[in-house]
């Protein structure tokens, strides 16, 4: 099966991987690489670490892919994978907000940025520095919330895919991401307005 423009559904990539297909594989990696590693490094804030977890994600695919069942959500299942490696790396070790790689991270979003056209030096730092602030925002929210709001406005995860991610029900899906929103708009407003400027120092 194919979409709109011609490219293989995710679907359609993991049967033919599973049956030994290495282009597929490869394909499957350059549409999802750069969008796994973003989600694993906002989940746990260290560049290194996310580019290893993301090898990771991408060996288990391709082990797991025999695993997938057609009538599944594709997307879903690769996300779960690559959310399941990261829970599993912030249990093994204490949670630290690393800031010395952002720009890293912030390469990606500047790049669409620049596509609507050149930005003016204050209009470049005012959007840094708001990049900055989201980015402390994140890390400092409830693991679970973290994640919700991640997959649900990061990552535009339906409700149901975030369930299917989670292992949990739609409802409380939708509770955890009202309460997220609330959490994130409190600690960014915070560090907006001042609050907490240690820790962008």
């Amino acid at each position: 099966m194919e979409d709109a423009g011609g490219a293989l559904a995710d679907g359609e990539y993991l049967l033919r991987i599973a049956a030994g297909d290495r282009g597929a594989f490869k394909d499957l990696l350059c549409r999802y690489q750069e969008r796994i590693l973003n989600l694993l490094y906002r989940m746990i804030h260290d560049w290194d670490t996310a580019l290893d977890l993301a090898q990771e994600v991408f060996i288990k695919v391709h082990n797991r892919a025999t695993t997938f069942d057609p009538r599944g959500n594709a997307r879903a299942w690769l996300i779960t994978i690559a959310v399941n490696a990261a829970r599993d790396h912030l249990r093994k070790k204490p949670r630290i907000v690393y800031l010395e790689n952002f720009e890293a991270c912030a390469a990606v979003s500047h790049r669409f940025e620049s596509a609507h056209g050149p930005l003016t030096p204050p209009e470049i730092l005012a959007r840094e520095e708001t990049r900055k602030q989201v980015h402390v925002a994140v890390g400092r929210m409830q693991e679970f919330q973290r994640i919700v709001l991640l997959l649900r406005d990061f990552e535009g995860l339906s409700y149901e895919e975030i369930a299917e991610v989670l292992g949990c029900e739609i409802g409380t899906v939708k509770s955890r991401i009202h309460r997220a929103r609330k959490q994130f708009e409190e600690i960014f407003q915070g560090l907006a307005s001042g609050a907490g400027e240690e820790c962008l120092a």
